[in-house]
């Protein structure tokens, strides 16, 4: 059994962490919106492991293209409290993911999803190198007591690269860019966040009602509250490939 780990929220809360997905990060100048939900990481076909997919067209530039998102690998985030509901948060604030992948060995050598405003290589090839000038801010994910919330990792990676000049079709859309590529056999570390209350919910200066919301038959429904307030994150390494779910258990102690 993996020990409990406890978070810094006051003596009685501790999270147990059987193995799991988000990480929580700023952005400035957001605009509310929707976003998140079971399966929204879109499966497809697997390319090689570690490989770009594409023709080689003799330029080197096929190189940079984007393998397919793969068959998804179930995440899971399970409230095994008791009394209360928790509220999960986003992968970062301008972004709808509540999960976040890692190479555990080295995170900076691949992740998955995207941060906000980070195209692949193969969008920068085609002109898509603008960032836009507001983000949507996720809703924060009401789980009650028992409720699990499921979406998928599509068991890829966004390994890091720098475009070349001579593969564009926009000059200014050159230089570091990460390259999407199937995620190849071996340890990655999976983070989750979660939010004990959101600010927008906050009986001082907010409106609790906007953390009310009706359940699913899994115990969770999505709120009109943004999901930013102070965050807890946990962690955990798993194995790739491998069929069964990535999954966290939150657990409030008595």
């Amino acid at each position: 059994m993996i020990p409990m780990q406890p978070v810094d929220r006051g003596p009685r809360l501790a999270v147990i962490v059987l193995a799991g997905a988000t990480l929580l990060a700023g952005c400035t100048d957001r605009t509310v919106g929707g976003g998140g939900g079971v399966g929204s990481s879109d499966p497809g076909t697997t390319g090689p492991a570690g490989t770009a997919t594409g023709s080689d067209t003799g330029d080197g530039c096929s190189a940079f293209d984007d393998a397919p998102l793969g068959e998804g690998r179930t995440v899971e985030i399970r409230n095994a409290e008791a009394n209360d509901p928790i509220f999960l948060g986003t992968v970062t604030s301008c972004t709808t993911d509540r999960y976040r992948v890692a190479v555990a060995s080295d995170p900076d050598a691949g992740h998955y999803p995207p941060a906000h405003c980070e195209p692949t290589c193969a969008s920068m090839r085609e002109g898509g190198c603008a960032c836009p000038e507001s983000c949507p801010v996720g809703f924060a994910i009401r789980l009650e007591p028992g409720g699990v919330y499921r979406t998928a990792w599509p068991s890829v990676l966004l390994v890091p690269d720098e475009l070349s000049p001579d593969c564009v079709t926009d000059e200014s859309c050159t230089g570091a860019c990460p390259i999407r590529k199937a995620a190849p056999a071996g340890e990655y570390r999976a983070e989750a966040v979660f939010l004990v209350e959101p600010t927008a919910c906050s009986p001082v200066g907010g409106d609790p009602t906007a953390c009310a919301c009706e359940p699913n038959e899994d115990g969770w429904c999505e709120t009109s509250a943004p999901a930013e307030g102070e965050p807890y994150t946990v962690d955990t390494v798993f194995t790739h490939p491998q069929t069964d779910p990535i999954s966290i258990e939150f657990v409030f102690l008595p």
